[in-house]
C-alpha cells in the first residue's frame, strides 16, 4: 500500500494515465473524506 499526501493535485483520470504507463489500471474509487479518496489499482492482465 502507499498513501501519499501533499504533492501535486490530480484527477482521477490523470492518476489512470500515469498509472496505465507504468502497467497497471484503475480498479476502484473509494471516498473517505472530503477531497480524499483511496485508489486501488492492479497489474494489467497480460
Amino acid at each position: 500500500m502507499l498513501v501519499h499526501f501533499g504533492g501535486q493535485e490530480r484527477s482521477v483520470a490523470q492518476f489512470e494515465r500515469l498509472a496505465e504507463t507504468h502497467g497497471l489500471v484503475l480498479d476502484s474509487v473509494t471516498e473517505v473524506a472530503d477531497e480524499r479518496c483511496v485508489l486501488e489499482f492492479r497489474k494489467h492482465p497480460i
